[in-house]
């Protein structure tokens, strides 16, 4: 299988038929953060090959779709032993097509409302021969044995970027200040490839190139950490290195529980920065 990487990031809601989940329940569900939630990203588990892909389900339609008794959008992978990997109620990317090459943590697509669900959610199936829908298998087992939770968020490093179609990204060596910046923040040797990186994280176009946006972003950055560490209860001892992580979410998490702001992910949103401003931490 080679390495994986978590394909969603939420609540672990619905399991595979013979981990408790409903009989004949072929894959494990995991729903967005906030119930409701669509538009979120879908990142591929493992390398491979796109088989057969599906963009346009209804919301509510029955169809068997991507998959015998499958219904809404999605995609189904192989992978390089032979087996399968499928995302169902997600829309893949435009560009993608049956037979491109995927590799692990790259952008698949978002969640949406297509096919029979009751709530938004990613159903996540693992098949031990991706030509036999009935080879499936609990996916539980493959987070056990690469030691990842179900529904966490990917780790940054794992995350493939995304090139933009006809824009090549710069090749070769970021300024000293750059490089600085992301050495502080745990890249080693970085490049204009972990410029992407940082890019992809933070939602934006990953070009590779530290420009006005890229560092508008690192600079907001900054300043919501050091606005976070103001807050009651927030230790004030872990840098403010410009990344958004796995820190930063937490004490943003916790800032927001104590305050009843609704963000128990700490994503950094224009609402999370809004009511550090409300209360004189910005």
């Amino acid at each position: 299988m080679g390495k994986m990487v978590s394909p969603f990031e939420g609540r672990l809601t619905g399991h595979h038929n013979d981990r408790g989940g409903y009989p004949g329940h072929k894959g494990l569900d995991i729903a967005p953060p906030k119930p409701g939630q669509v538009g979120m990203p879908v990142y591929a588990a493992f390398d491979g090959t796109i088989r057969v892909l599906h963009r346009t389900a209804k919301p509510g339609n029955k169809n068997s779709t991507w998959a015998k008794g499958r219904t809404g959008n999605g995609l189904l992978i192989s992978n390089p032993d032979g087996e399968g990997n499928g995302y169902n109620h997600m829309r893949p990317l435009d560009h993608f097509k049956v037979g491109d090459k995927v590799v692990a943590g790259q952008l698949l697509g978002y969640n949406d409302r297509s096919g029979n669900q009751t709530g938004p959610h990613l159903h996540f199936e693992l098949w031990a021969d991706w030509r036999n829908s009935n080879s499936d298998y609990a996916p539980e087992k493959a987070f056990a044995k690469f030691g990842i939770d179900e529904g966490s968020a990917p780790d940054r490093m794992s995350v493939a970027p995304v090139k933009p179609a006809g824009k090549p990204s710069p090749s070769g060596k970021i300024s000293a200040d750059v490089a600085k910046k992301l050495k502080a923040m745990g890249y080693k040797n970085p490049d204009t490839g972990d410029v992407e990186k940082y890019q992809a994280w933070h939602g934006l176009v990953p070009d590779g190139n530290w420009g006005d946006r890229t560092e508008a972003k690192y600079q907001e950055v900054v300043r919501a950490q050091n606005a976070t560490k103001k807050m009651l209860g927030v230790p004030d001892n872990w840098a403010s290195d410009g990344y958004w992580g796995g820190i930063s979410k937490k004490w943003a998490g916790y800032t927001s529980g104590r305050n009843g702001w609704n963000n128990p992910h700490g994503y950094l949103t224009k609402k999370y920065i809004n009511n550090l401003k409300k209360v004189k931490a910005w």
